[in-house]
């Protein structure tokens, strides 16, 4: 290959990694300008991606009856149906698991590994002084549940974000995470404390 092809090779490789990451950008924005407003409480911690940088690591998650006869894990996917203000305090809540969207409604598509099954009373609902024989009979009664896991990475600025993770930790009842939501994907796009952007909070 001589050095004019070598030249024209590698300025292809990059128009295709520019129209990639272009493409990602693109999506992405479409979703938080046009995507649907879902909030879910959550908590978080503020760990350091070396790669990315500071971030809020949030622990944000929803549950709702499985799909009959069928572990999470076993599917490549599993789709589930958010109603944006159909939870507690005007907070969104997830009614419905599928193998595929049924119907109309706001949609998510989660991989595998982001959904599992679970008790519907889990170890925090112990109560006290209950023996572990009586809990382990309550919780088998209890039922199962999907339990997915959000998306829990929001970037900050890096001299805010730990300032951010004292805020959470102090006033972590207070905590939502807001998501929007559009074609079958979900994107964290704000943390809020009593309806303020945190990033308000910490400046």
């Amino acid at each position: 290959m001589n050095k004019n092809a070598r030249i024209v090779a590698a300025a292809a490789v990059l128009a295709v990694q520019l129209l990639a990451i272009g493409w990602l950008i693109f999506r992405y924005e479409r979703i938080v300008s046009d995507g649907t407003e879902c909030r879910f409480a959550c908590r978080g911690y503020d760990p350091y991606d070396p790669f990315r940088g500071r971030y809020l690591r949030l622990s944000a998650s929803a549950e709702c009856d499985p799909i009959p006869d069928v572990e999470p894990y076993n599917l490549d996917e599993v789709w589930m149906k958010i109603d944006p203000k159909g939870g507690t305090n005007s907070l969104s809540r997830i009614v419905a698991a599928a193998k595929a969207p049924e119907g109309e409604g706001t949609w998510v598509r989660f991989p595998r590994g982001s959904v599992h099954r679970a008790y519907r009373v889990g170890w925090s609902d112990r109560r006290k002084d209950e023996e572990y024989e009586d809990f382990q009979k309550r919780q088998k009664e209890s039922g199962h549940v999907y339990r997915v896991n959000l998306p829990d990475r929001f970037f900050m600025n890096e001299k805010l974000a730990p300032k951010a993770e004292t805020v959470l930790a102090e006033r972590a009842s207070d905590a939502i995470a807001v998501y929007r939501v559009k074609d079958g994907e979900i994107v964290l796009v704000d943390v809020e404390i009593d309806g303020r952007p945190i990033s308000e909070l910490v400046r």
